[in-house]
């Protein structure tokens, strides 16, 4: 867990997660292609609407 999160520690005592981290990458990979997919999808929608 902590080498995926890249466990860093607050000033308040809380772990986060780094900025650096494989879950940080993930995450953006997995919003970047939420946003193909939507965009996708709208521009279909939008042509049928024409």
């Amino acid at each position: 867990m902590k080498a995926y999160y890249g466990d860093v520690v607050g000033s308040d005592g809380k772990h986060r997660y780094s900025d650096g981290s494989r879950f940080v990458s993930d995450t953006e990979r997995q919003v970047e292609d939420a946003k193909r997919y939507l965009t996708r999808r709208l521009d279909r929608t939008t042509c049928r609407a024409g």
